[in-house]
């Protein structure tokens, strides 16, 4: 990413750049509406409620399960990052 940011950095910042992310913000808040879930019709099927316990421990399952695969990806980051090699021998080696 630092590469991009260093290659395209200045457009990145410029005016268009600006106007382009409004643009495509203002679309994409557009078509939220498209897949508002009230208008739907037929059947809908209601989850059970499960209650604050059940809710803490899907919290604490997914705090365990998210840090379980986010330790060995942030190790090879970091693995990458000390190696010292160009960018382009990171991604096309």
């Amino acid at each position: 990413m630092s590469t991009v940011v260093e290659n395209f950095g200045d457009a990145l910042h410029s005016r268009a750049a600006s106007w382009v992310q409004l643009a495509l913000g203002v679309g994409l808040f557009a078509l939220s509406f498209r897949f508002d879930g009230k208008r739907a019709t037929g059947p809908r099927l209601r989850p059970r409620m499960g209650g604050p316990r059940a809710m803490v421990v899907l919290g604490l399952t997914a705090g365990v399960l998210e840090v379980a695969t986010m330790v060995p990806y942030l190790a090879a980051v970091g693995i990458m990052t000390i190696s010292g090699l160009p960018a382009a021998h990171l991604f096309f080696a």
